[in-house]
């Protein structure tokens, strides 16, 4: 029941609080600043998925667990090779850990919100 309350609170928390990204963006235009920018919403994003993934997972029939498991596995490595091909053109440009960053943080926020379909 404890793990229960607290995958509630840490979900409705980064529900709750998102930080305002595009301010850090628009004060940092420096590559590199502009990248501490997306790593940090990135790590976020990271953050409100996983909390939101084990908060369906502690929802679903554990006949279904596996079906997740095996979805989310599959997700991840769709993440990252879709995010790799993106940013194809702009490879071993400076550009393209901006691109790659970018993908992962648009199709990161995209899971959380389909996940969040599964909740009750």
């Amino acid at each position: 029941m404890r793990v229960v309350l607290l995958i509630l609170l840490s979900v409705n928390v980064l529900m709750s609080q998102e930080p305002d990204f595009q301010k850090c963006y628009d004060s940092h235009p420096a590559t590199n600043d502009w990248m501490q920018c997306a790593y940090h919403e990135y790590d976020y994003r990271d953050k409100q998925l996983n909390a939101v993934y084990r908060h369906v997972k502690n929802h679903l029939p554990k006949e279904e667990i596996p079906n997740l498991i095996k979805a989310q596995r599959a997700w991840i490595t769709f993440r990252d090779r879709e995010c790799c091909f993106e940013a194809y053109e702009m490879r071993g440009g400076s550009a393209e850990k901006q691109f790659t960053i970018g993908c992962k943080i648009a199709l990161t926020r995209e899971r959380v919100q389909s996940l969040r379909t599964l909740l009750p």
